[in-house]
């Protein structure tokens, strides 16, 4: 007969949230406060037996749902609700040995009332805590198809953030998605009698807000603006045909287009729907951060973002089924108005922007209103932070049907922070 002796020390916060951590298993945790940052807490398990151990299955279990489950160890994969994760390594303990796993639980302390807990802990299948016992009779548990250790696992979405004349408004030639992969992302629908028709994409910037053309919010012809029953927004969406267990729906009550908005050319194109609650963030409805960089374009100029949508695809339908994403550069507006002069010369100003490669890949009808998002430049590949740049807003269109080859204009999320800022402070 054999054992296995877990000892697990904890690392937790101790900030303005009152109360400490309540350790499930008070003989094997001790918690401390070092390390730890506003929105994370650390943690380290020292794991030792008496005999040979081949492959190493931590079954990790949590109070509520986390943004981000860090990892030493070996890869991760998490429920829906992102509260059970498994940690998978192809790990050797000899006996005897003892050995270290270093974990990190993110979350939001904006939303959180306390940090997340961790109440439950499987090693190789055997529950051993929070009623410890011996582990009698545990097998290997070989991993064969195990990736090199890595820190970052399964999702990484911090706090916020973490792709003509007249206007049109696919993603062409784009890649499918996965669900959660663009948590921000919203869809938004016109509801007439008992239907409701997707009109538009939008982003979410904070618990109440989704931001969007201003053109998707007014009438066909835009002479008024829609009143807020009209309106239906999704968030969490990724099939835009059928309904998801995860997606949550959201009517309006405030529909907020920037007063300088120019029907005609389109020129301030954005506004900002207050949703009749507050969002519940999942691994699939998260915030998007704000552009906090260089708002001249110059800073911008041949950075590649991206854009996601259902928007009309290359093969001439009106939607797509799946989420979609594509890469567009943006590029000087000058390059822009010299591709098309009769065109952008009208439609551009110092308030928006023109992206894409003029090849085929690019927005089009149905993915107006969704937003253009680049990483943050001080955070690593494997930790990235998303911010919202553009709005698309409207390009060349050919018999009402946008031309992908063109460029596509943008709205400049970052000319308009202070608006946004206002409406979403005081409303």
């Amino acid at each position: 007969m054999w054992f296995v002796n877990v000892f697990i020390l904890i690392l937790v916060i101790i900030q303005k949230i009152a109360g400490d951590i309540i350790s499930p298993c008070p003989k094997y945790f001790l918690f401390e406060p070092n390390k730890s940052k506003d929105d994370r807490w650390y943690g380290i398990i020292f794991l030792n037996s008496s005999r040979d151990i081949k492959g190493i299955k931590l079954d990790l279990e949590f109070d509520t749902s986390i943004i981000q489950l860090g990892n030493w160890l070996g890869e991760v994969t998490s429920n829906s609700e992102n509260q059970k994760f498994i940690i998978r390594s192809d790990k050797e303990i000899q006996a005897s040995e003892v050995y270290k796993v270093e974990i990190y639980v993110v979350y939001d302390p904006y939303h959180d009332s306390e940090p997340p807990r961790l109440i439950k802990i499987k090693l190789n299948d055997k529950e051993i805590c929070p009623l410890y016992e011996d582990v009698i009779n545990a097998q290997n548990y070989p991993i064969n198809d195990f990736y090199r250790p890595i820190l970052e696992v399964n999702i990484s979405i911090p706090k916020c953030g973490v792709p003509i004349p007249t206007p049109v408004a696919l993603i062409t030639k784009g890649q499918h998605t996965v669900p959660g992969q663009f948590p921000w992302h919203a869809a938004i629908y016109i509801k007439e009698g008992n239907r409701a028709d997707y009109k538009c994409g939008g982003t979410l910037i904070s618990l109440q807000h989704v931001v969007t053309a201003a053109h998707c919010t007014v009438s066909q012809n835009f002479q008024h603006p829609r009143d807020p029953n009209e309106f239906e927004v999704i968030l969490g969406k990724y099939n835009l045909t059928s309904d998801e267990d995860h997606q949550q729906l959201f009517t309006v009550i405030k529909v907020n287009v920037h007063d300088k908005f120019d029907t005609t050319f389109l020129f301030n194109d954005i506004a900002i729907l207050q949703l009749n609650k507050q969002t519940q963030y999942t691994k699939f409805v998260r915030p998007i951060c704000l552009w906090k960089e260089d708002t001249s374009l110059e800073f911008v100029i041949d950075k590649v973002g991206i854009a996601v949508g259902w928007g009309r695809n290359d093969q001439g339908h009106s939607t797509t089924e799946l989420l979609m994403q594509v890469n567009m550069p943006i590029i000087a507006t000058e390059e822009c108005i010299n591709s098309y002069h009769e065109i952008y010369s009208q439609y551009t100003n110092e308030n928006n922007f023109c992206a894409g490669y003029g090849n085929g890949s690019s927005v089009c009808n149905g993915d107006s209103g969704g937003g253009l998002i680049f990483p943050k430049n001080d955070r690593s590949v494997t930790n990235t932070v998303w911010q919202l740049k553009g709005i698309v807003s409207n390009t060349v269109g050919i018999q009402n049907i946008c031309d992908p080859t063109k460029y596509v204009i943008f709205t400049d999320v970052s000319k308009f922070l202070s608006w946004i800022t206002n409406i979403t402070r005081t409303t």
